[in-house]
């Protein structure tokens, strides 16, 4: 009875000959992946010195630029509110130096970006990155000179 049994299986699957065979591939192929993956792991790879190491920082002279755009503006309205008048040549021409910081900070990272032409200094996604960095920071300086400018109308019932 047990051999009609064992019959019967090796009838109802005959593939189970040709699956463990097949298995015992697998496991062949699974050590050799192995042993190729170890071997390319333990390679020594070659280190490669960067020729540009300190080159990638030059987009971070924009922070000069950061810290210097207020504060021509900011001299210029503490000598108007003495002063007391709202517009005077000293409040202009801060304005216009200010305005020449931000220009300077997105020339930079494009004048970075496009010179030399054979090998430029950073790479054009650093360039536009510096560039949505400025936008974020310049309308954050806008934002702040913008509301601490307005006059407290609002609050003078009070």
């Amino acid at each position: 009875m047990v051999y009609e049994l064992e019959r019967t299986w090796e009838q109802l699957w005959p593939v189970s000959r040709d699956y463990s065979n097949w298995c015992q591939g697998q496991e062949n192929r699974v050590a050799g992946l192995q042993a190729k993956t170890w071997d390319v792991l333990n390679k020594k790879q070659e280190q490669k010195p960067l020729d540009h190491g300190i080159i990638v920082w030059w987009t971070f002279f924009v922070v000069l630029f950061y810290v210097l755009a207020p504060l021509p503006t900011l001299i210029a309205r503490r000598h108007a509110e003495n002063s007391g008048s709202s517009s005077t040549a000293a409040y202009e021409f801060a304005i216009f130096i200010t305005m020449g910081f931000v220009v300077s900070s997105f020339a930079l990272p494009i004048v970075l970006a496009r010179s030399p032409e054979s090998a430029p200094v950073i790479k054009w996604g650093a360039c536009y990155l510096t560039l949505a960095g400025n936008v974020v920071v310049y309308a954050t300086l806008l934002g702040f000179f913008m509301t601490f400018d307005a006059e407290d109308t609002d609050y003078s019932m009070w």
